[in-house]
């Protein structure tokens, strides 16, 4: 079956699973903010059966980020990296987020 996790504009998707059956997804997409295009970076976690447990954005609304990676850390916890764009430049970051 399929199943969107993101608006329209969702792209760069990642997707693990980890022990217990839970899948996660991570993607960018942009929206407007304030009359600017800002991007941010969504997580979706679905258990075994694809029940939805968790779906929330992990960046600011503020922040232009894109290209995210996925890491389960452990049964409860997953590594997400992105890039942020100031300006014109490029910064790796990253975040622990908890399921």
């Amino acid at each position: 079956t399929r199943k969107m996790v993101g608006g329209k504009s969702a792209r760069h998707s990642q997707i693990v699973s980890i022990e217990g059956g839970k899948t996660i997804v991570t993607w960018d997409e942009d929206f407007i903010n304030k009359n600017v295009v800002s991007s941010r970076i969504g997580l979706d976690v679905r258990s075994g059966n694809g029940g939805n447990l968790l779906k929330e954005f992990i960046t600011p609304e503020n922040l232009s980020v894109s290209f995210p990676v996925i890491k389960p850390v452990d049964d409860d916890e997953v590594l997400v990296a992105y890039t942020e764009s100031i300006q014109d430049r490029d910064y790796i970051r990253y975040k622990i987020v908890g399921l």
